[in-house]
């Protein structure tokens, strides 16, 4: 894992104790492994998304 992307993670892991943090990227699963929910927006519309299998039914 690239450097940059694991001292983000650091940084969110402390930050989203006190606050809602929205993130945009394409690097999903990074982004999964430090959620606690995660929600996709995808032609103006807001998903929940349970697990990766959503993703990929969705072709998000």
């Amino acid at each position: 894992m690239p450097l940059q992307i694991e001292k983000l993670q650091q940084i969110l892991r402390i930050a989203k104790s006190n606050k809602g943090i929205l993130i945009t990227d394409h690097l999903h699963r990074h982004v999964r492994s430090i959620s606690d929910d995660l929600y996709v927006l995808n032609q103006g519309k807001t998903y929940f998304i349970k697990d990766d299998q959503q993703l990929i039914d969705w072709g998000i």
